[in-house]
């Protein structure tokens, strides 16, 4: 039985105008196995955390999640030089926040991937790369994207 549908898409620049990506470069790159992965995200994977902060630094080993809420804060340092870390980079120091409503999605992919691939570039774009196995051996990459949270301009507030 044929199926019919029509799928809309809208152009990525109607999004992006003004920004200019190419010019964004890597700052901070962690590739962690998918269990790995689970375990850093776990206390984050909660309906009454709304914000989920990167913070990375060039000289420490440290990555530090976390999140602040009227109920408390959370926060979590991971150690970046470890053996559950395959690679690990880092060129500025940086720290954006983002919605966990964006990101609870990839909590689905832990159970089917191999290794996971966090970047987040100078612009404040967080790219979540997951590599899956395919049932033929070969490797699939799913891509997710999401970008920072609006800071405030004005820190004088």
């Amino acid at each position: 039985m044929p199926v019919e549908g029509n799928l809309n898409t809208v152009s990525i620049q109607a999004f992006t105008s003004g920004i200019n990506f190419a010019k964004a470069t890597i700052v901070f790159r962690l590739i962690v196995s998918a269990n790995f992965a689970a375990l850093l995200f776990e206390d984050f994977n909660n309906p009454f955390l709304k914000i989920i902060q990167f913070s990375v630094e060039p000289e420490s080993d440290l990555l530090k999640l976390s999140s602040s809420e009227p109920a408390g804060t959370l926060e979590k340092y991971i150690q970046v030089r470890s053996e559950l870390v395959v690679a690990y980079d880092c060129s500025a120091e940086s720290s954006y926040s983002y919605s966990t409503t964006f990101l609870e999605p990839l909590s689905r992919c832990y159970s089917v991937a191999e290794k996971i691939s966090i970047r987040i570039n100078s612009i404040g774009q967080l790219s979540i790369q997951v590599m899956v196995p395919l049932r033929n051996g070969e490797k699939a990459f799913v891509e997710y994207s999401v970008g920072p949270l609006m800071q405030d301009s004005d820190d004088s507030v």
